[in-house]
């Protein structure tokens, strides 16, 4: 199968990989040339240069034929208008990714084919996950490949942003529960002590996350 994928977020560049690992063939689409410098010297895929949501760029990936085209970029409206293009130049299959659900009408309106939408997929898992107490628990396991977990961060961890936490490249934030306040987690957001952070990771990274959030020595 030959997957185009727009974007790459970090959720985009664990779904590459799982793809090359399956044998797949992979082009990613990157506007930003020094990120796809940086990509092309660990991952074996087609790499193009460009904007997703303009035509010639969509068609130059589809090529001779491409089987499918995934929007995984952290825009929602990039998504959208870039999936719309690749249905039009004739995309087999068409998946968007959608952090707002209220824009789910419009994506069936436009006949765009099938969304993700992470937040959503992984609320009832989080209501269930809410109630544990270990400092990590596997909350899920999506298709063998991929893990929710849902992580106590521990006392003693100095208040820092998530993005300059240590952790395995394939992590994902989706959710920050601090005091009963659910917020979604970005890169931006501050990480402290008993925060409850849920997680997504490719299943050979799950280890490396439980160590990422080890209690501090001496306790």
């Amino acid at each position: 199968m030959r997957v185009t994928v727009l974007g790459a977020s970090r959720f985009a560049i664990a779904t590459i990989r799982q793809l090359i690992a399956r044998g797949h063939d992979v082009v990613l689409i990157e506007q930003d040339r020094d990120r796809i410098d940086e990509l092309a010297e660990t991952h074996d895929c087609g790499m193009i240069h460009g904007d997703g949501t303009l035509p010639h760029t969509l068609q130059d990936a589809f090529g001779d034929g491409s089987d499918a085209f995934v929007a995984l970029t952290n825009t929602d409206n990039v998504n959208i208008l870039a999936a719309a293009v690749a249905r039009s130049i004739g995309y087999p299959r068409v998946v968007t990714q959608i952090t707002n659900p209220e824009l789910q009408p419009i994506i069936d309106q436009l006949g765009l084919g099938e969304t993700i939408t992470p937040h959503e997929s992984v609320a009832r898992s989080l209501v269930e996950a809410l109630e544990q107490h270990d400092r990590v628990s596997t909350v899920g396991v999506l298709k063998n490949e991929l893990r929710l977990a849902l992580v106590t961060v521990p006392d003693g961890f100095a208040e820092t942003p998530f993005a300059g936490i240590a952790l395995p490249e394939t992590v994902q934030g989706i959710a920050r529960i601090r005091q009963e306040e659910e917020t979604v987690l970005t890169p931006e957001s501050t990480v402290m002590a008993q925060d409850q952070l849920l997680l997504l990771s490719a299943a050979e990274d799950h280890d490396g996350l439980l160590s990422s959030f080890a209690e501090p020595e001496g306790e």
